[in-house]
């Protein structure tokens, strides 16, 4: 007895031996190595860790994302691309296929070199600006603005869009049908306020204001400041293509963003967009 308690013991001894001898060149070849040993160690724990009952790298993943702020519920990040596009008596509704993109409504300028707004502005509103809304382009600047927005809203029913935002974009001589949205008979007071009531943001792009317009748009920047975005060409001392200096510099001084300089008239739209874009 007392003999095999010697053997067992000898091989125990010289097995141990065996292992500080491994362990001793594996420290040497950690300190040698080009890798440090902290290395190694996140290493070890990992191995350690994939051992562990109950573990997995979504566990994992939850734990490290659970300390960061969460999304609000409210941002839609349903993909969004262009889908099918409707002809309406006042102009064309192109539907998004995701059904809470926001809505922008677009009443452009005059005729251009013989082509209507309804036909240029898709210029500027491209196909990789209509993946990303819900789009109405009037079909000229000469179409009833009352008549066009109940017609979206109506289609807008029949097709089950519920736009998450709504934006009224105004290019040049896209102020005449704007001035009627709220219904025609309303007084001027009442259709801006339902302008306000309505939009989440309105778009001002190098908007005619003239004479005839003058006192709606004044009335509109007072009312409607932080929600207008004003975009024109000739810089500070200029009235670009409103033909209004006094309202414009208003306008200016109460709009949430101003970009005044423009390359030209027709190019407003490009940083209009620009901006869009970036907030939508």
């Amino acid at each position: 007895m007392f003999k095999t308690i010697l053997i067992l013991s000898a091989i125990l001894i010289y097995t141990k031996t065996q292992k500080e001898m491994k362990i001793k060149r594996f420290n040497d070849f950690m300190s040698e190595s080009i890798f440090d040993k902290d290395f190694f160690s996140r290493i070890g724990s990992l191995v350690k860790d994939t051992g562990t009952p109950g573990y997995s790298s979504s566990s994992t993943q939850h734990s490290q994302s659970s300390s960061e702020p969460s999304i609000s519920s409210s941002v839609d990040r349903t993909p969004r691309s262009m889908g099918q596009k409707s002809s309406l008596t006042q102009g064309a509704l192109t539907a998004n296929t995701n059904k809470n993109a926001p809505m922008v409504v677009v009443f452009g300028g005059t005729d251009v070199g013989g082509k209507a707004s309804g036909k240029y502005m898709y210029d500027y509103f491209t196909p990789d600006v209509l993946s990303k809304y819900n789009v109405f382009v009037a079909n000229s600047s000469r179409i009833n603005g009352e008549k066009a927005w109940k017609e979206i809203q109506e289609k807008s029913v029949e097709l089950g869009l519920n736009p998450s935002k709504k934006i009224l974009y105004l290019f040049s001589g896209g102020y005449f049908p704007a001035m009627s949205i709220g219904g025609a008979g309303l007084d001027m007071d009442k259709r801006i306020d339902y302008l306000n009531n309505t939009f989440d943001k309105i778009f001002l792009v190098d908007i005619w204001i003239g004479k005839s317009g003058s006192t709606f748009y004044k009335k509109l920047a007072e009312k409607c400041g932080n929600k207008l975005e004003y975009y024109s060409y000739g810089g500070n001392n200029s009235g670009g293509g409103s033909n209004n200096i006094p309202v414009r510099n208003l306008i200016v001084s109460k709009a949430s963003k101003s970009h005044l300089t423009a390359p030209d008239h027709m190019r407003t739209n490009d940083e209009a967009i620009k901006s869009l874009k970036s907030q939508f």
